[in-house]
């Protein structure tokens, strides 16, 4: 009978020190990272992507991919040329965010370079983006430390299939 009441009182001590333990630990707190997807975020990268049907130069998993490689590089500089509707531009803006850089995107149609900047301000991303309505090669002189372009980036590759192949980022660390 002592074994089962020193039993009992042994797994009565456990417990009542395991409590204790949970009890005065203090949980870390769960800080999201700056460049965090948010509701809000996700829910203008669904609508683009909706207006855009299916033309996205980028899709969702090269989106994410950019974002956590341009994390990763902590990169502080990122030019995109061809902003579009924004959406690549708001992927490289979460990036830029994470690692404390500025995203300076390009776009030659006036009507798009609206509507990208729009998309970013919806976002909530204009401290990290800047959308630049204008050529490229004309604007890049503009844009600050994000002024060497290679000249086999200047004449676009077109594909078999007609599309042009677009370089649409390029970083420096």
């Amino acid at each position: 009978m002592a074994f089962v009441a020193e039993s009992f009182a042994m797994r009565l001590t456990l417990a009542a020190l395991a409590i204790a333990l949970f009890a005065v630990t203090p949980t870390a707190q769960q800080h999201p990272s700056p460049g965090a997807l948010t509701p809000q975020i996700d829910v203008i990268l669904n609508s683009i992507k909706a207006a855009d049907k299916g033309q996205l130069a980028v899709s969702e998993e090269d989106g994410r991919f950019m974002r956590v490689l341009i994390g990763l590089r902590n990169a502080k500089s990122i030019l995109e040329i061809g902003a579009a509707s924004g959406y690549s531009g708001i992927w490289l803006g979460l990036g830029a965010r994470e690692s404390h850089g500025h995203v300076v995107s390009i776009e030659f149609d006036p009507q798009r370079a609206k509507e990208a900047a729009a998309n970013i301000q919806k976002a909530g991303l204009t401290d990290v983006v800047r959308v630049v309505h204008g050529d490229a090669f004309e604007s890049s002189p503009l844009v600050g430390h994000c002024t060497t372009i290679p000249a086999r980036w200047r004449q676009p590759t077109i594909t078999p299939g007609g599309e042009s192949r677009a370089i649409r980022a390029r970083m420096s660390g």
